[in-house]
């Protein structure tokens, strides 16, 4: 997808409906989670606008970038850019629109959760994405799914949604592919692939052999 054509579909799924400010959404909460991602270099006055989600999400990029993890290196920019040269479709299990709707289509209530989960993982993200890499690049689907069930521990009504709904209508999808003559290869975050009802875990459970290479 155009980068700038994402980010406009974004802002504007984000939008608070009308009436409704983030300042008004955040409460008690507003001035402690402005002084917090100020320190980020984010200013919520220029985010009134926007629904949490949205800040949560700019949050965990810009704390990210900080970090030298530019979206363009990911594994995805760099298949996606193979696929392109070696003149392969490319498709997606969701759009744009859907997975904007996921984070958008929960109550102002969970969205704020989630800005404070992204806010206290923060503080903690230096240690926290070098036992994600070092898992990643291990191997290491056990510690993968501990860290991602002590993601959710807090904030246990964020797993649904975010990862064992979209799992499930991957499945639906992928089910599909492996009765097509064709080869396909599906690219979803490694934390979808472990953990109970992940798109391993709920490919198995429709009787499919998974293994991994």
């Amino acid at each position: 997808a155009d980068p700038s054509a994402m980010l406009a579909t974004m802002q504007q799924a984000a939008l608070l409906p009308d009436g409704r400010t983030l300042r008004g959404v955040l409460g008690a909460d507003y001035e402690s989670i402005r002084e917090r991602a100020g320190q980020s270099g984010l200013d919520l006055a220029m985010l009134d606008r926007f629904a949490p989600w949205f800040v949560a999400t700019l949050l965990l990029q810009m704390e990210l970038a900080r970090r030298g993890f530019a979206p363009e290196l990911g594994i995805e920019a760099q298949l996606a850019s193979r696929a392109v040269d070696d003149g392969k479709p490319i498709q997606g299990l969701e759009t744009a629109e859907q997975q904007f709707a996921v984070l958008g289509g929960m109550p102002l209530a969970e969205q704020k959760r989630f800005l404070l989960m992204t806010l206290e993982e923060s503080t903690q993200l230096d240690a926290q994405v070098d036992e994600l890499v070092g898992a990643w690049q291990a191997g290491d689907t056990d510690a993968l799914a501990r860290m991602l069930s002590d993601e959710f521990d807090d904030f246990p009504e964020l797993y649904r949604p975010l990862t064992e709904d979209r799992n499930r209508a991957w499945v639906e999808q992928l089910d599909g592919l492996l009765d097509d003559r064709d080869d396909y290869l599906v690219v979803v975050g490694a934390l979808h692939l472990v953990g109970h009802n992940s798109v391993v875990d709920l490919l198995r459970q429709r009787g499919h052999t998974v293994t991994r290479q």
